[in-house]
């Protein structure tokens, strides 16, 4: 099992409301190269989303290990497990979540912000200023810098969306979803850039999608269903 950037080990995950109890992964293994782009198919409910979220910790699961380069993440601190999600992974949602109240330059920085104090953001701001219109450069939106998402098209601010997930030069991005906002020509965009970030630039990518179109776009297609990992659908 080596040579994998993340790897999940007989992952469950259960939601309770009220007396009904829904278990929604069912001791699912997953394992992903460097430099994958994988897709994850499956229906709505399935627990794509779920899934997402507990490969990019954001939220905990009920027994089972996630590994991040061969690190049992649960065996980490609260602060350290942060700064691993914070520095080495990147988010791109199906809605964009965009600030509205900041710049597109601003929300590109945040991601970078977070990960720094008040003390060491002063030292490494105007670093950071130029990395974020770099990537800005890269996908298309420097002359976008000083609008807010309100001024933006759907495409826009998703790419808006993808420059901040990108800020930290995250070894992992998970989108899910991504092009579930857009009309097809501008998702055909969005997927022409993931694309782009894998092959050129190495990025590796986990992508969940119901649409069996939008998966063959990657390298690499499962499918999720009854809380469990399976083959090519």
């Amino acid at each position: 099992m080596n040579n994998t950037i993340i790897r999940a080990e007989n992952i469950v995950k259960t939601y309770t409301s009220g007396p009904e109890v829904l278990q929604v992964l069912r001791g699912l293994e997953l394992s992903v190269r460097p430099g994958e782009f994988l897709a994850i198919t499956g229906i709505s409910g399935s627990g794509k989303s779920t899934l997402l979220h507990l490969l990019g910790l954001l939220d905990e699961w009920d027994s089972g290990s996630i590994y991040f380069d061969e690190q049992d993440v649960s065996a980490l601190s609260a602060g350290r497990r942060d700064r691993l999600r914070n520095q080495q992974i990147g988010f791109v949602f199906q809605f964009y979540h965009l600030l509205p109240e900041l710049t597109v330059l601003e929300n590109t920085m945040l991601p970078a912000m977070v990960g720094n104090s008040s003390f060491s953001w002063l030292g490494c701001r105007v670093k950071m200023r130029r990395q974020a219109l770099e990537v800005l450069t890269q996908l298309g939106l420097a002359e976008r810098a000083k609008h807010r998402p309100s001024q933006l098209s759907g495409g826009e601010q998703q790419r808006t969306a993808i420059a901040r997930a990108l800020i930290n030069k995250p070894r992992l991005l998970l989108a899910d979803e991504p092009t579930g906002n857009l009309d097809v020509d501008t998702g055909g965009q969005i997927l022409d850039l993931l694309e782009t970030l894998n092959s050129q630039h190495n990025q590796t990518i986990i992508m969940v999608s119901h649409d069996p179109d939008i998966a063959n776009r990657a390298h690499r297609r499962l499918h999720l269903d009854k809380g469990r990992i399976h083959s090519n659908s």
